[in-house]
């Protein structure tokens, strides 16, 4: 586990926030490390190499009819075309992308994803 979390602090997913500092680098490695081998592996191997791309699901995201927020870090580009998609095929979805954030906003620049969320929150109650 201990290598895997090393490598997978390069990617895209982890390495904005974990460039940020050795704090920032020594918290995502002990949330990575904090789950067993073989969850990990599940997760990888099983759950995400076996799910529908959201690419082929555009008719059932057309059919979305509640408020969405699809937000995204600014430099997250593993979910860029995602976020587009989401975005242009929910009809009314809101995009908001955050400024020097990557993959993992809430732990980036948590006081702006808490504003935002509250922001839209408070436009669709």
């Amino acid at each position: 586990m201990d290598a895997l979390a090393d490598n997978m602090l390069l990617a895209d997913f982890f390495k904005t926030y974990a460039r940020r500092g050795p704090r920032q680098r020594r918290h995502m490695r002990a949330l990575l490390t904090q789950h067993p081998l073989h969850g990990v592996c599940h997760i990888l191997a099983g759950v995400l190499a076996r799910r529908k791309p959201m690419f082929r699901m555009r008719g059932v995201l057309e059919k979305i009819a509640v408020p969405t927020l699809v937000l995204a870090g600014e430099h997250d580009y593993v979910c860029h075309k995602a976020a587009k998609l989401l975005h242009n095929t929910i009809p009314g979805a809101v995009a908001v992308r955050v400024p020097g954030a990557g993959h993992m906003v809430p732990l980036e620049e948590a006081d702006e994803f808490h504003r935002v969320v509250d922001t839209f929150l408070a436009g669709a109650a």
